[in-house]
């Protein structure tokens, strides 16, 4: 489980980068970047606002914005993975004590059947075949 918990940590942290990589760049005076990132839905009206206003600001106030925009999105992820991860255990505890219902179930219904089964020993069986009592029995010399 800890490795699929990583896996995801990863791909979140993969996302960060790119992104962080194509505000970089709309901020730099990509105007491909910036149109991307305005038509992302997934980011904030202050990001994107930010993105907007990023060429009036010097290089010194873009820095310090950057800085506190990746401050921010990195606490952003780490609360975004361990939701994730959270999410995964509950789904699979739920998953197990369902299992688990779903089991008793079963073993309750085939107890009750088993007592319904009628009692017949073996040997009112094989009264009823002689062949087969002859087999079953030892010889006598």
């Amino acid at each position: 489980m800890r490795g699929e918990g990583s896996n995801i940590s990863q791909a979140i942290e993969t996302n960060l980068n790119q992104l962080y990589g194509q505000l970089e760049k709309a901020l730099a005076g990509d105007k491909l970047s910036q149109d991307s990132l305005l038509a992302n839905p997934m980011l904030s009206a202050e990001l994107k606002g930010f993105i907007n206003s990023g060429a009036n600001l010097s290089a010194e106030q873009q820095a310090q914005m950057l800085s506190q925009v990746k401050t921010s999105l990195a606490e952003q992820a780490k609360t975004l993975a361990e939701g994730l991860d959270h999410g995964i255990k509950q789904g699979f505890a739920v998953s197990i004590r369902f299992l688990f219902v779903i089991s008793f179930w079963v073993i309750v219904l085939g107890s009750a059947i088993v007592l319904l089964i009628p009692d017949q020993t073996l040997r009112k069986r094989m009264q009823g075949s002689p062949e087969k009592a002859e087999v079953l029995a030892p010889a006598h010399d």
